[in-house]
């Protein structure tokens, strides 16, 4: 059966309103907008923000991240206190009286030995004065010159005790014999003192000389 004119242009237009909607629709669709997902700012308590997980897809699972902890400055272990020598002044004392009693010449007067008796115990002091007035009396008085000079090279104790107020040791020195006539001769020779501990002072108590020696 054929249509007629105006049932084609019915039909006609029924398609173009399809057409119409369809393509209204699918227009609608490209420009609707993602959903997005508000991050909230973070509160002035230094409070954290909830993220969007890394994922980036819409409707995704929010989790919170927190700053790491800052790693805090170990703190270091003390350093030991640093140990005096209980034998420095011993030493410094044991060095000086040998150099000053060693070296003398028969023109001061024996002062050398006398001037150290302030570092010396009372026992010692009182042989150095009975030796200097003894020296004195056998002294020819027009003597020839003659002099030693001793220089203190170490210290090696063989005893310190401090608290028993005692020390021994061997000072070794350098030695130079001077005569008249100019000529001097170089030698080494080692001290033995013995030391006591007075009133806080180290004081000495006797002096040996060992042999001499060429080096």
């Amino acid at each position: 059966m054929a249509l007629s004119r105006g049932q084609k242009i019915g039909i006609a237009v029924v398609v173009l309103l399809l057409l119409a909607a369809l393509a209204l629709l699918l227009l609608r669709q490209t420009q609707q907008a993602p959903e997005t997902v508000n991050v909230p700012a973070p509160s002035e308590q230094g409070g954290t923000a909830a993220l969007p997980s890394s994922g980036g897809a819409a409707g995704g699972t929010v989790t919170d991240i927190t700053p790491a902890p800052k790693p805090q400055p170990q703190p270091q272990p003390a350093q030991p206190a640093v140990t005096v020598d209980e034998r420095a002044d011993a030493r410094r004392l044991a060095m000086a009286f040998v150099e000053r009693y060693g070296s003398f010449s028969n023109t001061a007067d024996y002062s050398n030995l006398l001037d150290l008796k302030p570092l010396m115990t009372s026992g010692l002091a009182s042989k150095t004065d009975a030796y200097v007035a003894a020296q004195k009396e056998r002294s020819a008085v027009n003597a020839e010159f003659y002099g030693v000079t001793t220089r203190a090279l170490s210290v090696q104790f063989q005893l310190f005790d401090k608290d028993g107020g005692i020390a021994k040791a061997t000072v070794t020195t350098q030695r130079r014999e001077s005569l008249a006539d100019g000529t001097a001769s170089l030698f080494y020779q080692d001290a033995a003192l013995v030391m006591k501990l007075a009133d806080g002072v180290w004081k000495t108590d006797s002096v040996d000389w060992g042999e001499k020696r060429n080096y």
